[in-house]
């Protein structure tokens, strides 16, 4: 019942989101903006004010009274930091009142318990799995150079999409699956979905597939591209149509089974297209819905579109820096269950010497435990294994 209530829950929730014709949607919003006036990236001539009174359809003089309704000025008491101004460009009129943060303090005759408290934990703070970005790693924001020449013309009515991918769903287990974030993907408008996928890295991509304990290869690096070279087959699941990798000619469709076997339930009606050929604007599609991305055969990843949002100027200003990785999901790494010191670099399996059916080793113990004299020790089969940190 629980599982069945879970599912009515999920329905309602999907089917209230509501299905965007992108590029549409943000049209109206797009002819509001003001135009670059020339200048660096990101500047404009017109002042902020008169961007807000453009927006909210007031004039100048309404906007620059509601601006100081709301000052945070108005927020002050007697004693508190003065307020700084912060100017939102270089040449720019307009500021920004801003507030410093105030120091902790060392010295404990102010009284404050909490103070004191937070004082004493500060250095104590660990992050946790279970806090909502817990299992996150930002990566360090990156300082773009402002350099005038080879920039391209962007403007502000450039859409950018934040997607999520998340590691591996199997969904043949009956345990309870926690989703945990891969990678969190920025990416433009009118870039396609296979760039999307050319920027996913997963594991099921390196693994190795063929058994070599026979022939141990000294070089592990060559086995690394034989599975991604090998079934090239994939595609991405939006709003009932199929995406399919069709830039190789060993590409086999794997969406032709799910929409003949839909068929015959009649559960459905789904189309097909070339991820190749289709922009992320062309793409009809729910902010917050989960939709799929399948390679290797079975390896089926979530996708969530979580934002889509105006290039500013605190993105990239070249084409070439997106797709662009923006966060990644912590990974602690697999060790070697024999020495529990190095990563594992080997899975061996029906190994009668072992207590597991799935043993994974390093290097140094795979080649110690089954090899004597470079000469194999029983019957078990052996695979390159690689680590997602190895890769991520």
């Amino acid at each position: 019942m629980r599982s069945a209530r879970s599912s009515v829950f999920y329905r309602s929730f999907c089917d209230e989101t509501t299905l965007l014709d992108v590029d549409g949607y943000f049209e109206e919003f797009r002819a509001l903006l003001p135009p670059v006036d020339g200048g660096n990236f990101g500047e404009c001539k017109k002042s902020e004010m008169e961007i807000y009174a453009k927006l909210l359809d007031i004039t100048p003089e309404e906007a620059a009274e509601l601006n100081d309704v709301t000052s945070v000025r108005k927020l002050q008491f007697d004693g508190d930091f003065e307020p700084f101004e912060h100017k939102l460009h270089e040449n720019d009129s307009d500021f920004q009142m801003k507030y410093e943060m105030a120091r902790l303090t060392t010295n404990e005759d102010h009284g404050l318990k909490s103070l004191k408290k937070r004082i004493q934990d500060k250095d104590d703070v660990s992050k946790s799995s279970n806090c909502k970005y817990g299992t996150y790693h930002w990566y360090p924001v990156e300082v773009f150079p402002d350099i005038k020449p080879n920039l391209n013309p962007w403007d502000f009515s450039t859409l950018v999409y934040c997607i999520k991918v998340y590691c591996p769903y199997l969904s043949y287990t009956t345990a309870r699956q926690r989703f945990k974030l891969l990678q969190e993907i920025h990416m433009l408008g009118d870039q396609f979905l296979s760039d999307l996928k050319d920027t996913i890295l997963c594991t099921m991509d390196y693994n190795g597939i063929t058994d070599v304990s026979n022939n141990v290869p000294e070089d592990l690096g060559a086995l690394n591209v034989e599975k991604k070279e090998t079934y090239l087959s994939s595609f991405i699941f939006i709003e009932n149509q199929f995406f399919n990798d069709t830039r190789h000619s060993r590409m086999r469709d794997l969406s032709e089974i799910v929409i003949k076997w839909a068929k015959e339930k009649q559960i459905g009606f789904f189309t097909k297209g070339s991820m190749e050929c289709t922009k992320l604007n062309d793409v009809k599609l729910r902010i917050g819905r989960p939709y799929v991305y399948q390679h290797q055969g079975d390896c089926e990843h979530i996708l969530i579109i979580s934002d889509i949002r105006f290039l500013n100027s605190s993105d990239p200003v070249k084409t070439c820096n997106f797709p662009r990785v923006y966060a990644k999901g912590r990974s602690a790494g697999r060790f070697c269950m024999m020495c529990g010191i190095a990563y594992a670099r080997w899975l061996v399996t029906e190994n009668e010497r072992l207590t597991h059916d799935k043993t994974y080793f390093c290097s140094s113990c795979f080649k110690s435990y089954n090899y004597i004299d470079g000469k194999k020790v029983g019957d078990f089969k052996a695979y390159e294994y690689v680590d997602p940190i190895a890769i991520l």
